[in-house]
């Protein structure tokens, strides 16, 4: 029911509400006094009622104000959570590819570091052979041409 209909009922029912109470005081007609006085009431009864109604659509059109802002806020607040959603897959996306190039690194590193532990060995064996007597000096130049030879150039 909208505001209008409550209010036309209620009027209804004050008035039968007035005529019962009048007729069950006297069973004769009330006289003008009477009925001016009923009159009266009746008219500060309405006055109340209208400005109760008054008070409901105020507090009604507050509250729509209400959800309207509400509804506002939440968009705000969907477009910000979308926001942040993108950025966290952004960042995911990042780190994925980050954590392959470390890995990448270390797979080159440990190569690196494989290949100098070899020429290390490679130069120890020289040192001892070059440190050696007069005819492993031969063989030892034998040697060294072929690891020089072998080594990789960089």
């Amino acid at each position: 029911m909208d505001v209008p209909s409550i209010l036309v009922l209620l009027v209804v029912l004050l008035i039968a509400l007035v005529a019962f109470s009048l007729l069950r005081k006297s069973p004769q007609l009330p006289g003008f006094s009477e009925l001016s006085e009923v009159l009266t009431n009746v008219r500060i009864e309405l006055k109340g009622l209208s400005e109760k109604v008054q008070s409901v659509e105020q507090n009604q059109n507050q509250a729509n104000q209400s959800i309207s802002s509400l509804d506002t806020g939440l968009a705000k607040a969907d477009v910000l959570t979308r926001s942040i959603a993108d950025a966290a897959e952004a960042i995911r996306t990042q780190l994925s590819s980050t954590k392959s190039d470390i890995a990448s690194l270390q797979t080159l590193v440990k190569a690196k570091q494989e290949v100098e532990q070899r020429t290390s060995d490679a130069v120890k064996r020289l040192e001892a052979i070059i440190a050696g007597t007069q005819t492993k000096g031969a063989a030892g130049e034998n040697i060294l041409e072929h690891v020089f030879s072998k080594l990789p150039i960089e």
